[in-house]
């Protein structure tokens, strides 16, 4: 993993836990941006997803729920990388597929284990950065294909070229 200060993202109504949240986060070396819900979340993810590395969302949360917030985040292609982790007292089995249908990475019930949570943040960091990694070998290895591609064709034109000038009996032909 980078050696940079990660930030993250909270988007939780509740000005309690949002403290709670953003504390225990700085106190994991993390940098924190937060929202009250997900409308405000996600002009913060517009403006700047190039420097979220990850979202924590409540679900329940007025003005714009966080199953519309994360769907709006997935479906958009400069954040859609951006890992995000449900915290919600929805705790069903129905709750949780939801969550993971509409793009969620994970998904934790209240009360959350501090412990738990950061694990699960810092796994998921890494996992986006061997993604990056692994997206910036494939493409690499797609521009040496195509110049692979490209040098085999001219080759293939002149040996075709030497081909016919063998099976030529004058030099016009």
């Amino acid at each position: 993993m980078e050696d940079k200060t990660h930030r993250v993202l909270v988007v939780e109504d509740d000005a309690d836990l949002l403290a709670m949240h953003s504390l225990h986060l700085v106190s994991l070396g993390y940098d924190v941006l937060t929202a009250e819900n997900g409308a405000i979340a996600l002009e913060l993810v517009k403006s700047s997803a190039e420097s979220i590395d990850i979202i924590l969302s409540d679900i329940v949360m007025p003005v714009m729920e966080g199953y519309a917030f994360c769907q709006a985040v997935k479906s958009d292609p400069e954040s859609l990388d951006i890992p995000l982790i449900f915290v919600s007292s929805l705790s069903s089995l129905e709750e949780k597929l939801k969550g993971f249908e509409v793009g969620a990475d994970d998904y934790i019930t209240k009360p959350i284990s501090p412990e738990e949570l950061g694990l699960k943040i810092k796994k998921l960091l890494v996992l986006r950065s061997e993604n990056k990694g692994l997206q910036q070998q494939l493409s690499e290895s797609n521009s040496v294909a195509m110049q692979a591609m490209t040098y085999s064709s001219d080759l293939g034109q002149v040996l075709e070229f030497y081909k016919n000038t063998l099976d030529a009996a004058n030099f016009d032909e």
